[in-house]
C-alpha cells in the first residue's frame, strides 16, 4: 500500500512539473503552433488592431488578404479583440504575444532613421512588426521574397527575425545576400550542365560563358554609348571614321543583350515582363529624350519608314523593314510615339486625323509595289530563287514581316511558302525512295540539302512563321537537319552559321508547340510527339 501511495505521490508530483513548463500566453489560448501558417488545407486569420492601424500596415493587410485570397487560402479579416484563431498573420501592433514580444525588441532598439523590423513565430502566430512605413515596407519585402514564396507557408517554429541597420547597412546588407544567392544559383546551374555534358565540355562552356557574360561585355557596350544621340554604335572602329554613326539596330541588340542579362530584372515589378521599356526608363530624363529626338529624327514624314543619316533612303528592302520595327520597338519601350503615321499605319489604313489620312493617300505611290497587291505580292515572291538560296530569299522577305501582315498579306505568304515546301518535301521522298543510297532524305527545309545556308534560310522563314501564327509542316525532318549543320565539321564562312542553327532548334520546338496547339484548338490530333 505504502509503495503504491508512493508511486502517486510520484505521478502526481510529475504532472505538477509539466504542467508548469506549460505557457499560455495572455489572449493566445494554449496555442503551441507547428509552424504551418497557411495552405489549401489549413486558412489563416489576418490580425490587425482593433483600436486602428497605421495606413500603410492597411494597405498592406489589404495586399496580403487579396494575395492569399486569390491562391484559393480560406483567408479571414479579424481584429485582435477576437478569439485567437489556429493559425494568425499579426500586421502591426496587436494583443498578440508574438507581437508584444516583436515590439519590446523594436521598441528598445529603433534610432531615428534607422530601419528596425521583426518577423516572428510564437503560439501559431506569425507576427510582422515595424518601426515606421518605410521599416514596414522592407519587412513585407522580407516577407514575399523569403517567406511567402508560393501557394502555401510553413516557417521554422522558432523564426525570429530582427533587423535595425542604418539605411546604408541594411542597403550593403541586401546585395551581399543578392550575391550570395546569385552565386549559390550560379553553381547549382553548372552542377546541372555537368550532368550533361563531360568535363571537356564543361570546360568549354565555362571558358564561352566568361568570355561572353562577364563584365568585359557590358563595360564594351558601355563604350558603344553616344551622349549626343543616347544611342549606340556598332563598333569601337565606327567612333574613329568619318561618316560612321550609331545605328537603330544596335542600339536596339545593346539595350537587348542588357534585357536578355537579366540585369533589368529589378524593373519587373513596375513594368511587368516588359524589360525592354525597364532599360530606357533606367535612362537619366535628359538622355531619354536625347534618345527620343534621334529616333524619331529618322523618320521621312512622306512614307513614315526610318532612314539614318549616314546611308540616306537608298537601301534594300530588307535594311529598311528591319529599321523601321527597331525604331516602332524603340519608341514603345519610351512610351511615345513616331512624329508621323509609320509605314505600317500606311500599309494598315491605321491613322486617325484628316492629316494622316491626306497624307496616307499622297503617299501611296510610295510604299512598295510588291505589298499593294496580292498579285504583286505572289510575283515578288517568285521573284526569288528560294530553293537555290533560301538564306537570302528568307532573310529579305521575313525582314519585311511586319509589314506584310499590316498589308494583310499574312496567309497569301504562308501558303506560298507551305506549297513550296510541300512541293519539294514530295520530291525529295520520291527520289529518296526510288534510290535511297544516291539520293539524300527530305530536309523539311527550304533547299534540297541540310547546310548553313538551308538552315538559316528556315531560321529566317521560321520566324515569320510564328509572327504570323501559324503552325510548320515537317518540323521533325528540319530538326534532324539542324542537328546535321551542328555537327558537321565544314567551316563556318559566315558568323551567323554559327548562330543560326542553335537558334532553328529553339524555332522548331516553338513552332511544334504551336502546330500541337493550333491541332487541338481545331480537335485535331496533335502532329509532334515533342517529348520523344
Amino acid at each position: 500500500m505504502k509503495k503504491r501511495m508512493l508511486l502517486l505521490l510520484t505521478v502526481f508530483a510529475l504532472c505538477l512539473t509539466l504542467s508548469a513548463c506549460i505557457v499560455i500566453p495572455d489572449g493566445d489560448g494554449e496555442k503551441s503552433g507547428d509552424g504551418r501558417v497557411y495552405s489549401s488545407e489549413r486558412g489563416v486569420s489576418l490580425i490587425v488592431s482593433a483600436d486602428g492601424a497605421q495606413s500603410y500596415e492597411s494597405s498592406a493587410y489589404g495586399a496580403l488578404y487579396k494575395k492569399l485570397y486569390d491562391a484559393g487560402i480560406d483567408v479571414k479579416r479579424v481584429a485582435d479583440d477576437a478569439e485567437p484563431a489556429e493559425s494568425e498573420i499579426a500586421m502591426g501592433r496587436t494583443d498578440r504575444a508574438a507581437s508584444a514580444y516583436a515590439y519590446e525588441r523594436i521598441d528598445a532598439a529603433y534610432k531615428s532613421g534607422n530601419i528596425t523590423y521583426a518577423i516572428c513565430y510564437k503560439n501559431a502566430t506569425l507576427a510582422i512588426a515595424a518601426a515606421d512605413e518605410a521599416s514596414f515596407a522592407l519587412a513585407m519585402e522580407y516577407f514575399y521574397g523569403e517567406l511567402a514564396t508560393g501557394d502555401s507557408l510553413t516557417v521554422p517554429t522558432d523564426l525570429d527575425v530582427f533587423v535595425n541597420m542604418t539605411a546604408e547597412e541594411y542597403a550593403a546588407s541586401l546585395l551581399a545576400e543578392k550575391k550570395a544567392r546569385e552565386l549559390a544559383d550560379y553553381e547549382r546551374r553548372w552542377d546541372e550542365v555537368a550532368e550533361l555534358v563531360d568535363a571537356e565540355g564543361l570546360r568549354a562552356l565555362q571558358g564561352f560563358y566568361s568570355d561572353y557574360c562577364g563584365p568585359e561585355v557590358y563595360e564594351w557596350i558601355a563604350g558603344l554609348y553616344d551622349p549626343d544621340t543616347g544611342a549606340i554604335y556598332y563598333a569601337d572602329s565606327a567612333r574613329a571614321y568619318e561618316g560612321f554613326a550609331p545605328d537603330l539596330e544596335s542600339t536596339y541588340q545593346a539595350y537587348g543583350i542588357l534585357r536578355d542579362s537579366g540585369m533589368m530584372d529589378i524593373y519587373k515589378d513596375q513594368y511587368g515582363n516588359n524589360t525592354g521599356k525597364a532599360i530606357v526608363n533606367m535612362l537619366p530624363e535628359g538622355a531619354k529624350e536625347t534618345l527620343i529626338t534621334w529616333v524619331r529624327s529618322m523618320q521621312d514624314p512622306d512614307t513614315g519608314y526610318f532612314y539614318h543619316p549616314q546611308w540616306g533612303s537608298s537601301v534594300g528592302s530588307s535594311r529598311r523593314g528591319r529599321d523601321l520595327d527597331w525604331a516602332i520597338t524603340l519608341l514603345g519601350w519610351l512610351d511615345v510615339k513616331a512624329l508621323y503615321p509609320t509605314a505600317l499605319d500606311r500599309l494598315s489604313g491605321a491613322t486617325s486625323t484628316a492629316t494622316a489620312v491626306s497624307r496616307v493617300i499622297a503617299a501611296q505611290s510610295s510604299m512598295p509595289e510588291h505589298l499593294q497587291s496580292e498579285e504583286a505580292f505572289l510575283e515578288y515572291l517568285n521573284s526569288f530563287n528560294i530553293r537555290g538560296n533560301s538564306h537570302d530569299a528568307g532573310h529579305t522577305i521575313s525582314s519585311q514581316t511586319s509589314q506584310i501582315k499590316a498589308a494583310g498579306l499574312g496567309e497569301v505568304a504562308i501558303e506560298f511558302f507551305d506549297e513550296l515546301q510541300r512541293q519539294i518535301f514530295e520530291e525529295m521522298q520520291a527520289a529518296y525512295e526510288a534510290d535511297p543510297e544516291n539520293n539524300p532524305k527530305p530536309t523539311g527545309l527550304w533547299q534540297d540539302e541540310a547546310n548553313y545556308t538551308s538552315i538559316s534560310g528556315f531560321y529566317k522563314i521560321a520566324i515569320m512563321y510564328a509572327n504570323f501564327g501559324y503552325g510548320m509542316n515537317y518540323l521533325d525532318y528540319a530538326l534532324e537537319s539542324a542537328f546535321t549543320c551542328i555537327m558537321s565539321d565544314d567551316p563556318a564562312t559566315n558568323m551567323v552559321y554559327v548562330f543560326n542553327p542553335w537558334a532553328t532548334l529553339s524555332n522548331v520546338f516553338s513552332a511544334m508547340e504551336r502546330s500541337n496547339s493550333i491541332a487541338r484548338k481545331n480537335g485535331e490530333t496533335e502532329p509532334y510527339d515533342i517529348e520523344a
